[in-house]
């Protein structure tokens, strides 16, 4: 918003305000637009659903917002360019967080490009991109490619995102490890490009880990003769660590034992 040199707010070679860098309208918007950053963003975010609005994002049909691909054009036209030039600029800048971005942003945000799913796309042809990685063309049957969800103006699903994450983070603090199973796989399923995503798989990696470790100790037993003891072992790991593959690892080798007996 500021430039760090002088501490004036910065002002593009095309007279664009601050961090939004707002042009058209900027008189509209009064003096809060220059010395007020978080007025900034306000601004261009109502400037960028004015152009969802005008656009429709340039998709087919009744685009859904939820769908970041579907804010193509929208972005692409925020600042006026007739190309992929500002719009690419944007999508790398979101996804790879150079510099000061790496602070502003916590996580690595995604968008797919047209281009990469539908052969010889050119600006300005229409699409829609749909849940469940569905893209259509105006003139093609769907194909499939990546989509990504988001949670714009979705209060209610990020609250069910947080209530998922809280139950999960005490199911493992308590070592309840299928309820926390349970629970990051649900968040993974839910498919929305939040935070609660990287946490959940974080969170699993860790739990398949100690999985692992605890099945490797108990195969090292299976061939004692305290046959018994292990298949007594082996059940209980199912139950903790159900839903996970090591869990069905577990179930193959205690129909193994049983088969010897």
């Amino acid at each position: 918003q500021f430039c760090t040199a002088t501490g004036r707010t910065v002002i593009s070679f095309d007279c664009g305000f601050g961090v939004m860098q707002v042009t058209s309208g900027a008189a509209s918007y009064g003096p809060k637009l220059a010395s007020d950053a978080t007025w900034n963003v306000g601004a261009g975010a109502q400037i960028l659903i004015t152009k969802w609005n005008s656009e429709r994002g340039g998709p087919l049909g009744d685009s859904d917002p939820m769908i970041l691909e579907n804010w193509y054009y929208a972005v692409a036209f925020y600042q006026g360019g007739r190309n992929e030039t500002y719009l690419t600029k944007i999508f790398t800048h979101i996804e790879k967080r150079p510099g000061v971005l790496a602070r502003i942003l916590k996580r690595s945000v995604r968008i797919a490009r047209p281009g990469e799913v539908m052969q010889g796309f050119k600006f300005g042809a229409r699409f829609l991109a749909r849940p469940g990685g569905v893209w259509e063309a105006a003139d093609g049957a769907p194909l499939k490619g990546p989509v990504h969800l988001g949670t714009i103006g979705d209060e209610f699903t990020l609250a069910q995102l947080d209530g998922l994450l809280a139950r999960a983070r005490r199911a493992q603090d308590r070592e309840r490890w299928s309820d926390a199973i349970r629970y990051y796989q649900a968040l993974l399923q839910a498919d929305r490009d939040t935070e609660h995503r990287p946490e959940a798989e974080s969170q699993l990696a860790e739990i398949r880990a100690l999985a692992a470790t605890q099945l490797s100790e108990v195969r090292s037993l299976a061939d004692q003769p305290e046959a018994a003891a292990v298949a007594g072992r082996l059940r209980r790991f199912i139950r903790a660590f159900k839903g996970l593959p090591e869990a069905k690892e577990a179930a193959d080798l205690l129909d193994e034992l049983r088969q010897k007996d």
